[in-house]
């Protein structure tokens, strides 16, 4: 999810603290994709690589011929 808490119901402290864990998480991620090798040449395109694992770039698929999609599509799935 693209939201991280309620600002109505959570104070900006805890929020915040949510936020950083998640990017801690993303980064770790990514490490671990280094290390075991998992990593594409294109995921060395930090914006690319982070729409990836956000999951926004379903709409690259009607792109198929495209070295993009073929890259997600390839790795589709890998990331929660």
């Amino acid at each position: 999810s693209d939201i991280i808490a309620d600002l109505n119901t959570v104070d900006l402290f805890d929020a915040h603290m949510k936020w950083a864990d998640a990017i801690n998480e993303f980064n770790h991620d990514k490490i671990g994709l280094i290390k075991s090798g998992g990593i594409t040449e294109l995921d060395h395109f930090p914006c690319f690589y982070c729409s990836k694992y956000f999951k926004k770039l379903d709409w690259i698929e009607s792109y198929r011929d495209s070295p993009w999609a073929k890259d997600h599509a390839r790795t589709k799935g890998r990331h929660k």
